[in-house]
């Protein structure tokens, strides 16, 4: 038989020691401001692990909830060492319902603080390690362009959905690696990071004369060290700057033209206007296209940002790539309202295309609404390679 005298010491001892940790956090934030912690720096990880602490919200709605069970916590053991003739009692009977108001309440905002804040943490820490899994099978694919016994700094930034964009910044190279990098023979650097990122990190390895580019692929850029000889230097003269073209267009939906469809303020106040077709009161066509660019040969990638509002109801959306008013289609896509249905939170969908032509006027991005899901668009980019805006061949 559980002793509920046990159960309750055991939940005040946890309580008490999270509901003073957190308190911790919060005097620290106001004594320091954000928290940014590297984990990596006290345990044994292989790879970052990033603890940001922007505001007070997260931090403040735990030690309420603590607070909370705590009390309920006190109530119990309270309870359990009351004697018979005071269990009986009005007055006990009134503290009784006021222990279920408590305990009742501090279920439910434990449940609101599990889905709102502990789930969406442990999600993002999971998918965050299966893309970093990914991204690092990249930088070791250009490990086998390295000879053996060669020297090699690795920095693995893939997008993470939701990190703040100075964190992404801090899963670059650390400071101290940045002041020995002289001392590398090969530098690999994750070419799937945002390209103003990429800019960040590849640029200064261009203009640094210490290294040349010695291979580039979608997944990894790989620079070497050079050992001073002409050849050497004449090769890197021919991979200079002026091949170090980014290619990254950003449109607004809503300032792309459309068919069917609406321009839609999702929030009362909020500035942001996005493209919006509805179930059954949007009929089906194109509710979005254009803006008729020129692009070079080369190959690209169309990344969509898209949020479904219901992914139960079913429905889709077709996206394509097309070019000469339409009747050459690059790359395409259908999204089901079913499969990419995220909770209602906004995500990129892309799909690469690939231009061979010298000649390719008219290209335009379009989204095609079946008439049977509620899909808002927010933004259309057009990405280029980066082995394509190094012109170099994998």
């Amino acid at each position: 038989m559980i002793n509920r005298r046990s159960v309750s010491q055991a939940i005040l001892q946890v309580a008490g020691f999270l509901l003073a940790l957190y308190a911790c956090v919060i005097v620290a934030y106001l004594a320091h401001g954000p928290i940014r912690l590297d984990m990596a720096r006290f345990l044994p990880l292989e790879e970052p692990s990033i603890i940001d602490i922007g505001d007070l919200r997260k931090p403040i709605m735990i030690v309420v909830a603590l607070a909370i069970i705590y009390v309920a916590a006190h109530a119990l053991r309270a309870r359990v060492e009351e004697s018979p003739a005071e269990r009986f009692s009005m007055k006990s009977a009134a503290r009784r319902n006021g222990e279920r108001f408590i305990t009742i309440a501090a279920l439910a905002l434990g449940a609101h603080l599990f889905f709102t804040v502990l789930f969406p943490a442990f999600w993002m820490l999971a998918t965050r390690y299966h893309d970093m899994e990914k991204h690092m099978g990249a930088i070791h694919a250009a490990a086998l362009r390295v000879p053996p016994g060669a020297s090699v700094l690795a920095s693995a930034a893939p997008y993470y959905e939701g990190f703040a964009e100075d964190l992404k910044a801090d899963l670059l190279f650390s400071p101290e690696a940045r002041k020995d990098t002289g001392s590398y023979d090969y530098i690999a650097i994750d070419a799937k990071m945002e390209p103003y990122l990429l800019e960040k990190e590849v640029r200064p390895l261009m203009l640094d004369r210490r290294y040349c580019a010695a291979y580039a692929s979608d997944s990894v850029f790989l620079f070497k060290r050079q050992t001073g000889t002409r050849d050497e230097a004449d090769q890197c003269k021919e991979k200079d700057l002026p091949l170090f073209n980014f290619h990254f267009l950003s449109f607004d939906a809503v300032n792309l033209p459309f068919a069917f469809g609406v321009d839609f303020r999702l929030y009362q106040y909020s500035p942001r206007i996005v493209r919006a077709a509805f179930a059954d009161a949007t009929p089906p066509g194109y509710m979005l296209y254009g803006p008729y660019i020129h692009l070079d040969p080369g190959k690209y990638m169309a990344r969509f940002l898209v949020k479904f509002d219901n992914g139960s109801q079913g429905g889709s959306i077709h996206l394509d790539v097309a070019a000469r008013k339409g009747s050459v289609i690059l790359g395409r896509l259908s999204a089901q309202a079913g499969e990419y249905y995220n909770h209602g939170r906004w995500q990129w969908v892309e799909f690469p295309f690939t231009i061979e032509e010298e000649n390719m006027d008219d290209v335009e991005a379009r989204v095609y609404h079946d008439g049977k899901a509620d899909v808002f668009i927010q933004e259309v980019s057009i990405r280029m390679s980066p082995a394509t805006f190094l012109g170099m061949q994998r």
